[in-house]
């Protein structure tokens, strides 16, 4: 901070959780996940065309697919358990036109494509909240939240430039 000052340059710091917790942001993750199989797809063949184009073999590099079944779909999230500190990487199951996550104790919410965005967001932060859960992204839907709601310019560490391509692939 102090280096930037030096610059001229005024760079605001904040903590990720309340960016987690707001409600643009579980709009934007109520949206991808009640079309999980659809983000999926447009993810993989994202990742398929970049792993091409660059002649990357590996399929854990730069980062692995997400599992994609008939009724189940791994997210691009992480679920973090406020009390207990565990996160881990969940899944949708289909439901009707739609997904729903299922917890341990067979609590779910369920996610509509045609439901209003806004409402659905306050719901799911009601539920997340109600079972002391938090939704956090993992790279790629950070770096689309990032860019698409929240800042002009958004500067990666090493490696965040193949993020920003991949992401590109995914919107397109």
């Amino acid at each position: 901070q102090a280096l930037d000052e030096t610059l001229s340059l005024r760079v605001r710091s904040l903590l990720a959780r309340p960016v987690w917790e707001s409600d643009a942001f579980l709009l934007m993750a109520h949206h991808v996940i009640a079309r999980a199989g659809d983000f999926a797809s447009a993810y993989n063949g994202a990742l398929a065309g970049y792993r091409r184009e660059k002649k990357v073999r590996s399929p854990m590099r730069p980062m692995p697919d997400l599992a994609a079944l008939d009724d189940c779909v791994e997210l691009p999230f992480w679920l973090d358990d406020l009390q207990t500190g565990a996160r881990i990487r969940p899944s949708a199951f289909t439901s009707g036109d739609g997904y729903v996550i299922c917890l341990v104790n067979g609590e779910t919410f369920y996610f509509d494509p045609s439901a209003d965005g806004w409402e659905s967001a306050r719901k799911l932060s009601a539920w997340l909240h109600q079972h002391h859960l938090r939704l956090a992204p993992r790279a790629v839907v950070l770096t689309m939240f990032m860019r698409l709601l929240v800042v002009d310019q958004f500067i990666h560490g090493i490696g965040g430039g193949q993020y920003d391509q991949i992401t590109d692939r995914i919107l397109a």
